[in-house]
């Protein structure tokens, strides 16, 4: 199927009884590194299709609080406790079939600082910069 007909299926149904699409293959992940870019759109439930791309239409009340709760968080040690919990309970459930995870593999040169090698491999130089 062309891509932009998929996307326009799965992405429009606003119920899974609506859903055309019972299954696909995908990869996803968040190279900005933000954890609630990580998990809102994906695992809120107020995130249901189209308002967002939770396609697994998956619901748990306990997420939905500690996803507003996690984003809420000024103490970055409770933030990293909350998206823990999310995390552990995804991994749980199990919304999707998770199929593998990616090794990504990177160096660096001894006189180069601030660069960053993000979860899908995408490289931020925003901070490099040269050691002499």
């Amino acid at each position: 199927m062309e891509g932009g007909t998929l996307s326009g299926q799965i992405n429009s149904a606003k119920t899974p009884e609506e859903a055309k699409i019972q299954m696909w293959y995908v990869s996803w992940s968040p190279s900005s590194g933000d954890a609630d870019g990580a998990t809102r759109g994906l695992f809120s439930s107020e995130m249901f299709p189209p308002a967002g791309s939770n396609t697994a239409y998956y619901k748990n009340a306990n997420v939905d609080k500690w996803i507003a709760e996690a984003n809420k968080a000024i103490d970055p040690a409770k933030a990293k406790t909350i998206y823990a919990d999310i995390q552990k309970t995804i991994w749980n459930e199990a919304p999707w079939a998770f199929l593998g995870v990616d090794q990504v593999i990177s160096g660096k040169r001894s006189y180069i600082n601030g660069i960053k090698v993000m979860p899908d491999g995408s490289i931020t130089v925003r901070d490099a910069e040269v050691k002499k």
